[in-house]
């Protein structure tokens, strides 16, 4: 499973890449959507890199969320890093 987050605004896209954000679920900033590790979504994801941050998110992650699939978060504090894991577990403690 793959774990993406949007962090980027609107303002200023390009209208293929707001369909591939819309696509993706990602609707808002801030957002987070769990996805099937697949080609497709790999493709997407690649294709809007600079708005979103993606990586592989582990089972005790996934738990947190509570099965959720798509959900928004609070923003993340000392800005968004690398570790997909570290980012969803700090946004969903700030507030």
């Amino acid at each position: 499973m793959i774990a993406a987050v949007r962090k980027k605004g609107s303002v200023n896209l390009k209208q293929p890449h707001k369909d591939t954000l819309n696509m993706l679920r990602l609707y808002r900033k801030n957002c987070c959507a769990i996805l099937e590790d697949n080609k497709t979504n790999q493709g997407m994801l690649r294709k809007v890199k600079e708005y979103v941050v993606f990586g592989e998110i582990d089972e005790q992650t996934l738990q947190t969320l509570g099965g959720k699939k798509f959900l928004r978060l609070n923003s993340p504090r000392k800005g968004y890093t690398a570790d997909i894991n570290k980012l969803i577990k700090r946004m969903q403690h700030d507030s």
